[in-house]
């Protein structure tokens, strides 16, 4: 509802009363507005009998004042909500001067109803153009939402599809410097192996020559010669318990125990951490093999050299 506006102050209405006609609230309303000044006012008018005031208030009740019920049933009848409101506003302005403030209210009510219905309006205009903004923007923010998401999920899978190009081909990488090093390194081993045993060899015969002597060495020809059982026999255990694995074994650990031998298993066991147990396990298993088969030589060496 809007509130009164006080006749004389400027102030705007802003809340509609509640009809208050024929409850007897008129005369309340105006003690009200008018405070002390109104009752001493009602009280000078009955003690004088004033002519003027009376006569008024006579013509008043007798005639009914068309004017004023023409004024009223319009006023009724244009101002619905606010009609209540106008209404009682201009009952209580008919004080002393009442004919004089029904005109200037009269005046009043019809500028005031002009810039109210404006008012409404251009209410109803703001109000209209608000919520085609609110529209319009909630559009706007729905179709920004939308690209926003699209483009978001079109930068991942561009991102997803780098890295996983990427990580292939590091991988790629990684796996062909592995081959290559793996190659080299079997290369490496495979030389080194082949060196070592040559070497050996030649050790072992000229520790055999030395030992025996002319002995060793009529022997050695006579086995030649003769094809001793024995020798041939010894030679082919020889030959079948230097398997490829124990020689593989041999190789791995002449060459991994070599001079340079400590580094590259210290380099090995660092670059390959994932598979470095299995070969260190694989390692030992073979030396252990490989102590084994040493030891074998030794003792057909030893029952040879009984022999002879």
């Amino acid at each position: 509802m809007k509130e009164r506006k006080t006749w004389g102050t400027g102030e705007r209405s802003t809340r509609a009363r509640e009809k208050t006609w024929g409850t007897g609230e008129k005369h309340t309303s105006k003690r009200e507005q008018h405070g002390a000044q109104g009752e001493r006012s009602t009280r000078t008018e009955r003690a004088t009998g004033s002519a003027g005031r009376r006569e008024a208030n006579g013509q008043e009740r007798a005639t009914g004042s068309a004017g004023r019920r023409e004024a009223n049933g319009q006023e009724r009848a244009t101002w619905s909500a606010g009609g209540r409101e106008a209404h009682v506003k201009e009952r209580t302005t008919w004080s002393a001067g009442g004919r004089e403030a029904h005109v200037q209210a009269k005046t009043k009510h019809r500028a005031q109803g002009e810039r109210s219905t404006r008012a409404r309006e251009s209410n109803r205009e703001r109000r209209g153009r608000e919520a085609h903004y609110r529209e319009s923007n909630r559009e706007r923010g729905k179709e920004r939402s939308i690209r926003a998401r699209e483009s978001n999920m079109e930068r991942r899978r561009e991102k997803s599809t780098h890295a996983r190009e990427s990580n292939m081909e590091c991988r790629r990488e990684r796996s062909t410097r592995a081959r290559e090093s793996n190659m080299e390194r079997r290369r490496e081993k495979s030389t080194n192996a082949r060196e070592s045993n040559m070497e050996r060899r030649r050790r072992e015969a000229q520790c055999k020559r030395e030992q025996h002597g002319a002995q060793g060495e009529r022997s050695t020809r006579t086995e030649r010669a003769t094809g001793s059982a024995g020798r041939r026999e010894a030679h082919r255990q020889e030959r079948a318990t230097w398997s490829a694995g124990v020689r593989e074994a041999h190789v791995k650990e002449r060459t991994t125990w070599s001079a340079g031998g400590k580094e590259a298993h210290v380099q090995a066991k660092a670059t390959w951490s994932a598979g470095g147990e299995k070969h260190t396990c694989k390692r030992e298993q073979q030396g252990a093999q490989g102590k084994r088969s040493t030891l074998q030589r030794e003792q057909q060496r030893a029952r040879e050299g009984e022999k002879h």
